[in-house]
């Protein structure tokens, strides 16, 4: 069996996300006081777009090189 690889695990993921919109996570961010917003993009795309003030930014490609180390 052959390994995936990095972009098919990503779209393979992809397929199981809900993606939400800004107006959507400010009605949750209002709603839940434990919210944790975890920011998966990597450093340039949060330099380009902003960041979520109160999220978690650790890149998708860096919880994968951490998670085939566990």
């Amino acid at each position: 069996m052959s390994k995936k690889t990095f972009s098919k695990i990503v779209s393979e993921s992809a397929k199981n996300l809900d993606v939400i919109n800004s107006d959507q996570l400010n009605n949750l961010m209002r709603k839940d006081d434990n919210l944790v917003i975890l920011d998966v993009s990597d450093k340039e795309t949060v330099e380009e777009r902003g960041f979520v003030p109160g999220a978690v930014n650790i890149s998708l490609g860096t919880l994968y090189l951490s998670l085939i180390h566990i």
